[in-house]
């Protein structure tokens, strides 16, 4: 790992530059790493092409993180077994204050473990420990001398020139992602009170037509069907006719969520469906449900 410390410390801001190019470069290869491993596994269980993470490039920081902290924290741990329990706390550690933040900020759980068992708020749960833990331990003792020699081949002339472009590209990428989870949330937001308002006034139309009432309630409709049947009393077939009048006059009257559904789909940037293809767990709730269906349609109209 370049040292940075003892740069700072003798006041070289060349030597203390370059350290931190180095880095930056180690940080980027382990990103990419893990988007590349993530959106692999992603794409096996989907069966299509995820590009997986939070940002549009082919990174995913928390990989990043978590190898650099391991790095840094943890290289003076060279008994296997040890630095694999180790890293298997650090790594769960770092992913459960991300997901924290990024739900604070975005008001949305980029990713639900609630299912998975021996699982913390749904945040970590034991396979991901297993899982961090393993490749932490393939990195520490293995990949990073790989990875550090592969930095030492970018030429010293080029050094600054490669990080920095790099450094301008990820941090352009971040802005992006981040105003457009921001904009995700308002239209969510939006969304949710949408819906709540026509729920409101389905509430209100079944509660002023004891017509439409009785249709929407289908235990009810098939009991009374089911009774018109079985006695055959005279005037039944005029009570058939009125349900039949009742129902058909649903769509017109009672308020759709189709329509919802469309124009939030519409109203989504290519990022914004790229971020919601990537993490089926985006919402929790009902706006999951509506998210879901958005999700679905864009399949859908894919495979048109």
């Amino acid at each position: 790992m370049p040292d940075l410390l003892g740069p700072l410390v003798a006041g070289d801001w060349p030597a203390l530059l370059d350290a931190v190019c180095d880095t930056w470069l180690i940080f980027l290869i382990y990103s990419m790493l893990g988007w590349a491993s993530e959106s692999f596994c992603c794409s096996v269980k989907q069966r299509r092409l995820i590009n997986r993470g939070f940002l549009n490039g082919p990174y995913c920081p928390i990989y990043g993180s978590g190898a650099l902290l391991c790095v840094l924290l943890l290289s003076w741990c060279t008994q296997p077994v040890a630095l694999f329990f180790l890293s298997g706390v650090l790594c769960c550690t770092l992913e459960f204050a991300t997901s924290v933040v990024m739900e604070r900020i975005y008001d949305a759980r980029w990713w639900d473990y609630s299912k998975r068992p021996l699982n913390v708020q749904g945040r970590v749960w034991i396979g991901g420990f297993f899982e961090f833990a393993a490749c932490c331990t393939v990195v520490m003792l293995w990949l990073h001398p790989w990875v550090v020699f592969w930095v030492s081949c970018v030429p010293a002339d080029r050094l600054w020139l490669v990080a920095g472009l790099s450094a301008a590209v990820f941090w352009g990428d971040f802005v992006v992602s981040h105003f457009g989870a921001a904009a995700l949330r308002r239209k969510a937001e939006r969304l949710v009170e949408a819906a709540r308002s026509r729920m409101g006034a389905l509430v209100e139309n079944l509660r002023n037509a004891p017509d439409l009432a009785e249709v929407a309630n289908s235990a009810e409709l098939a009991e009374r069907l089911y009774d018109i049947a079985r006695s055959r009393t005279h005037g039944a077939r005029h009570r058939l006719r009125g349900i039949r009048d009742a129902a058909a006059q649903i769509p017109s009257r009672l308020p759709s969520m189709d329509d919802l559904v469309d124009s939030f789909h519409r109203s989504l940037s290519i990022q914004q469906q790229r971020m919601i293809d990537a993490y089926p767990t985006l919402y929790s709730g009902r706006l999951r449900e509506f998210v879901d269906d958005v999700r679905d349609r864009m399949h859908s109209s894919d495979q048109e």
